[in-house]
């Protein structure tokens, strides 16, 4: 989830919509971190157990160094 927010660079409350992304953030990310950010958002449309499984997965990966 931090390597996520961080690449992003936004706030993990950003990241899982629980607070609005400030203006000026989205247009400054490069063609993959918008890529990467779409997925993300629809991420949110997942059940609740899917997403912290999506998430686990991903906190895996990264403490993998993968």
């Amino acid at each position: 989830m931090v390597l996520f927010s961080t690449a992003l660079d936004v706030s993990t409350d950003e990241l899982l919509g629980a607070k609005p992304i400030k203006s000026g953030k989205l247009p400054q990310m490069d063609a993959e971190t918008k890529r990467l950010w779409t997925k993300f958002q629809q991420l949110r449309t997942l059940p609740d157990k899917d997403q912290r499984a999506v998430i686990r997965m991903v906190n895996s990966l990264s403490k993998n160094g993968a």
